[in-house]
């Protein structure tokens, strides 16, 4: 089976209540719903890592916020990583994530690492070392399916 996918949140928001799926507006998560279009279905469990919300399933509907990972936080919506660690190491050990692969920015990849070092959760692994990109996520995708 292949490992989950945890994709970083984005700064770019749909206002209102959505699935997470639905709620960010950036390249990362609308490449993921064009491959759920094209899949009919996502392959592997696949999760927000997000400055508020921590790791949530991309089916959970959640509010728009305004919060993003700052590790120099100046203003009120940045959020410092060492903040959420103790938040995502639990939702890890909730959701029964041992293992992982990462979508995202250096500083959301070295956030979910440390937590998951205090869960024993191991994230990055082949092929995603410290993040991936669109085509690689797509490519991630659709191998999970079958497909590659």
């Amino acid at each position: 089976m292949t490992a989950p996918l945890i994709v970083q949140c984005g700064a770019g928001k749909m206002p209102g209540i959505h699935a997470v799926i639905d709620l960010y507006t950036g390249p990362l998560w609308s490449t993921l719903r064009k491959v759920r279009q094209e899949l009919g279905v996502l392959p592997v469990p696949v999760y927000v890592l997000s400055a508020r919300y921590g790791v949530v399933p991309v089916s959970r509907r959640v509010p728009s916020y305004n919060a993003v990972l700052d590790a120099n936080p100046t203003e009120p919506h940045h959020v410092h990583p060492d903040s959420i660690v103790p938040l995502v190491s639990q939702q890890l050990r909730d959701h029964g994530i041992g293992v992982a692969d990462f979508c995202g920015s250096q500083l959301y990849s070295d956030t979910l690492a440390a937590a998951g070092a205090v869960v024993g959760c191991r994230v990055g692994g082949t092929p995603f070392r410290h993040g991936i990109a669109r085509a690689a996520m797509r490519q991630h995708l659709h191998h999970a399916a079958g497909r590659a």
